[in-house]
């Protein structure tokens, strides 16, 4: 199989910016145009580099869970789990602020509470609005001051090894493709591997380029981007507004809006090829508990924010039932099916996930499955004329996409 360079998978449009490769190699460094963050290299990789490199980078390993039990795949759409649930934070505060219910945020409070962990590698707001920085918290309040959705460029795993190097116990939260790639890097460094880590992941829909926060800004005649104070994409409230704020002024759209017309619109190609949107990696998986109209569409009116959330492993669901009796949060057991309903996009990304790598071969698009047996458990055949639209507009995308 052919090793391949950080400058090819930048080259092919697939980087996902994650970070992953500039802390474990001194000789590269992450590069933001204002629109997109990669990697640069200063040299040439060794042939050693080059193969850690095309062992733990998730934009190549695309899939790497191996098949689990059958008990643990009674959805197979969502990923191996032991138990699913709706859940929210007690802090109003908290449940207010978040994205969602604030569940995650509430969860994390009590991992570092109760000593569970000593750290969380996370994603905050920069002081700069068009910019994310990762951080390692270790109080409650540095982990209520990440609350809230950052639907922009960010590079969680540039701190992945400083986490590593100074705790024992650490917590890291991120998007699936973070989540894949720590846990190959770490499954590859003995040190590392010995480490106890609560992997936790929320659903997502793809990472934006700074370009479709800039086209919200110019639909809502917001230009002077030098008098920005903060952009806010979501929260105070469920499911919140995009809110951009001025020293004069304050300009908002709705979620449905933003992320309908111009957030989801300006994704990488890479979360256009996406296979695993909803975290198989993790120990546990959160997202919106979107509530369904009469003809069981997802709504988005104002309302107390919900998280749904997918218990993966034993361990996690004894830490989240102990969570929830210490009144950090409250949950509530629910049927996966539900899922279905209430994160339909994430069911057509699952169902899909064959065609899309079908086009990625055609395409001569680099990546790696562990197991083909375990895709195929969620992937299936919706038709032979469905299955060609998908995979012509799939390399369709891959033939237009624009850095």
């Amino acid at each position: 199989m052919k090793q391949y360079d950080i400058d090819e998978i930048v080259k092919k449009n697939i980087c996902n910016g994650c970070g992953l490769c500039a802390s474990v190699f001194d000789s590269v460094e992450m590069k933001y145009d204002g629109n997109i963050r990669l990697p640069v290299s200063e040299k040439k990789m060794s042939e050693k580099e080059k193969l850690l490199f095309n062992r733990i980078c998730p934009a190549i390993n695309i899939s790497t869970k191996k098949l689990v039990d059958s008990d643990e795949l009674s959805l197979p759409i969502i990923g191996p789990m032991i138990a699913y649930y709706n859940g929210y934070s007690n802090d109003e505060q908290i449940r207010y602020r978040a994205s969602s219910g604030g569940a995650l945020t509430s969860f994390l409070a009590y991992l570092l509470d109760e000593n569970i962990v000593q750290a969380v590698l996370q994603i905050k707001k920069s002081s700069n609005p068009f910019d994310n920085i990762p951080v390692i918290s270790k109080s409650s309040h540095e982990i209520i001051e990440c609350a809230g959705s950052r639907y922009a460029p960010t590079s969680l795993l540039i701190r992945l090894k400083e986490a590593l190097e100074s705790n024992e116990c650490l917590a890291i939260v991120g998007k699936p493709c973070d989540i894949r790639g720590a846990k190959l890097y770490i499954s590859s460094v003995p040190e590392y591997e010995k480490k106890k880590i609560v992997y936790i992941n929320f659903l997502c829909g793809g990472m934006p380029k700074m370009i479709g926060t800039k086209k919200i800004l110019e639909k809502l005649n917001c230009t002077k981007y030098e008098d920005l104070l903060d952009i806010t994409y979501r929260g105070n409230g469920w499911p919140g507004r995009f809110v951009a704020k001025t020293k004069e002024k304050k300009y908002e759209m709705s979620y449905e809006d933003a992320w309908g017309d111009y957030l989801g619109r300006n994704v990488l190609l890479s979360c256009k090829l996406c296979i695993d949107s909803v975290g198989d990696s993790s120990d546990i998986t959160f997202g919106d508990g979107w509530k369904v109209n009469d003809k069981g569409y997802p709504v988005f009116e104002d309302d107390n924010g919900i998280d749904l959330i997918i218990v993966r492993n034993k361990w996690i669901l004894e830490l989240l039932l102990d969570a929830n009796r210490k009144g950090y949060l409250t949950i509530d057991k629910k049927d996966e099916n539900e899922f279905l309903q209430i994160q339909p996009s994430q069911c057509v990304r699952r169902k899909t996930s064959n065609n899309k790598i079908l086009a990625m071969k055609i395409m001569r698009i680099p990546f790696v499955v562990k197991d083909q047996k375990y895709i195929n458990k969620y992937s299936y055949d919706n038709g032979k004329i469905k299955k060609i639209k998908n995979i012509l507009g799939t390399i369709k995308r891959i033939i237009k996409y624009e850095k």
